[in-house]
């Protein structure tokens, strides 16, 4: 198992959701990530994750690889 950090490189918080397929498990719930901060998930396989940015009112969606870092913004 390894971790999926989303880091908040935007002017304002963003929430997000990270999936649990396969047998990942763990929390499902957006999480709140002020900005300059991140947040990180226990994940074991591939993974969904939302993001909703509070700057600009967008959603992103991509894929997200445990042991790997991403930034929003």
């Amino acid at each position: 198992m390894g971790t999926v950090t989303i880091f908040n490189n935007t002017s304002d918080k963003i929430y997000v959701r990270v999936t649990a397929d396969g047998e990942s498990g763990g929390n499902e719930s957006f999480a709140l990530i002020e900005s300059g901060d991140s947040e990180y998930w226990s994940r074991s396989d591939y993974q969904v994750v939302f993001v909703l940015r509070n700057d600009t009112g967008a959603t992103e969606v991509f894929t997200v690889i445990p042991g790997n870092n991403y930034t929003v913004g």
